[in-house]
């Protein structure tokens, strides 16, 4: 009997229903169902048992003879409500199982959408970071190139080249080809200036 009052405990505790999906009030309805008519049988057993003890002799051996209490029937009818209750349990452990598993696979494909999520976000940000650091260098080399004023340079140039001498190049002007070159009231076809020389 403890067994029995330890396991309905076990079976009809409604810490094991978590709201989901479904409900499973009705079931556990109709298991507290079966509980009571498995109570009432083992109940009805015990209390005919204790009564035949404290009969009278006699009429329990007669009673015994024409099967008038029908022990073996009340027995089977505890196994059978037993059976049935053990039945209907398992039936709801099964489904109870099935939709918890149900329910932790969701939340782990949910969890792996957020992981995959806030993988791809440190990928993005490294990245980021990569690119920043990149165009940071960058920028300071630009920064670095564009110190340099153009004006400065030139400048800088011709004050380290040498001087041209003028004797070095005026006589091309004084040729006899310059001169017919740069008339242009001239009207002939080829005006080509070829000059020959070392380099």
């Amino acid at each position: 009997m403890e067994w029995y009052c330890a396991i309905i405990e076990h079976l009809l505790n409604k810490d094991d229903i978590e709201p989901g999906e479904r409900s499973y009030a009705s079931v556990i309805v109709q298991l507290r169902g079966r509980t009571i008519a498995l109570y009432q049988a083992l109940l009805s057993y015990q209390m005919r048992s204790t009564c035949s003890f404290f009969r009278n002799k006699g009429l329990n051996f007669l009673s015994g003879l024409i099967i008038l209490d029908d022990w073996e029937g009340q027995l089977q009818g505890v196994k059978n409500a037993e059976e049935s209750l053990i039945q209907d349990s398992n039936r709801y452990n099964q489904d109870h199982a099935r939709d918890s598993l149900g329910r932790i696979f969701r939340t782990g494909e949910a969890t792996q959408k957020t992981l995959g999520s806030i993988n791809q976000t440190l990928q993005d940000y490294i990245a980021a970071q990569k690119n920043s650091q990149t165009d940071s260098e960058r920028n300071c080399c630009l920064r670095a190139l564009r110190v340099v004023d153009p004006k400065d340079t030139i400048a800088k140039i011709e004050g380290i080249r040498d001087e041209v001498l003028w004797e070095a190049y005026s006589w091309i002007l004084r040729t006899h080809e310059y001169q017919r070159f740069v008339e242009w009231t001239d009207k002939q076809q080829g005006r080509v200036l070829w000059i020959h020389g070392p380099a």
